[in-house]
């Protein structure tokens, strides 16, 4: 039988997925439009297969962001997007806010300074994978980490 695939992904036009199956783990960068999301996500995860995914779950933006209201409206509508398209798979699905799986890595930065300290993060954790690494897809790497961390705790 084959191995669980696991998805993990970092809502937002600069976000990602992360993939971890028999073959190892890939990541991508967030596809640029609804149709090619999809098609990613049938082509990493075959109908047959046992799949689970995680979404970080983030809530808003920082204070005294002038566009914050498009900005929380946009992001919204693309987190409820890609949230649709795992459910429509019935793909079980399991939310972490970004708060519980950075803190279980000891990050404590801001703004483009975390986002910097996590590819470092995801870079030092995963020196095999330094050419798939970017800015775009160390979240969701590191969710991936975390989710893979989780499942051991609760086997052990």
């Amino acid at each position: 039988m084959p191995e669980e695939i696991i998805i993990a992904i970092d809502p937002g036009r600069s976000g990602g997925f992360a993939v971890k199956d028999s073959e190892g783990i890939r990541l991508y960068p967030m596809p640029e439009n609804e149709f090619r999301t999809v098609k990613l996500i049938d082509s990493i995860a075959p109908r047959e297969q046992s799949v689970r995914a995680v979404i970080e779950h983030v809530g808003s933006l920082g204070p005294g962001d002038p566009l914050k209201g498009q900005r929380l409206f946009n992001f919204g509508r693309g987190y409820g997007f890609l949230r649709g398209a795992v459910i429509e798979r019935q793909i079980p699905l399991t939310h972490y806010r970004p708060q519980v799986w950075q803190k279980s890595l000891g990050i404590t930065s801001k703004g483009q300074e975390r986002k910097r300290e996590l590819k470092e993060r995801a870079l030092s954790l995963y020196p095999e994978l330094a050419k798939q690494i970017t800015l775009k897809t160390c979240d969701a790497l590191l969710l991936l980490n975390y989710e893979l961390t989780q499942c051991q705790q609760h086997k052990s």
